[in-house]
């Protein structure tokens, strides 16, 4: 659900930035016509503006949509032990792609469900030994 949703907020927001950039081009186009057959150089330049400016747009509004409708946030978070979590958040929970740092020195990067390690990830342990695979609910289950 949440991949759909991030997926729709992403096509949202792209068609988004692609109206509102077009209305600003074609005016620039309707008040000076002439641009058109000057020549394509002069195309290719207003085309790839309107392009950057677009992919710009919809990068902000993608982060927007995260923030506001799904409570995404990037975060720090220190805890009181020592440990460090920085990645994403929801709801004031670890949920998302995230790397949880031990006081210990042993570190686990993947997927966090509910504030706690889900879905795939990796985990390094003192000793070098890397758990990689797949995570439930804080258990290490599947290569």
């Amino acid at each position: 659900m949440k991949k759909l949703l991030n997926t729709i907020g992403s096509l949202i927001s792209i068609l988004i930035s692609a109206a509102v950039m077009a209305l600003p081009f074609r005016l620039i186009l309707f008040l000076f016509p002439d641009l058109l057959s000057i020549s394509s150089y002069i195309n290719a330049i207003f085309y790839l503006l309107y392009i950057t400016i677009s992919i710009v747009l919809s990068a902000h509004f993608d982060v927007f949509l995260r923030k506001k409708f799904l409570k995404i946030t990037n975060e720090i978070k220190n805890f009181e032990n020592g440990d460090i979590y920085e990645g994403e958040m929801r709801n004031g929970k670890m949920d998302g792609k995230g790397k949880y740092i031990f006081k210990s020195g042993e570190i686990y990067t993947g997927q966090f469900k509910n504030n706690k390690f889900h879905g795939k990830g990796q985990y390094k342990e003192l000793d070098g030994t890397i758990l990689s695979g797949k995570w439930k609910n804080d258990e290490y289950y599947k290569k």
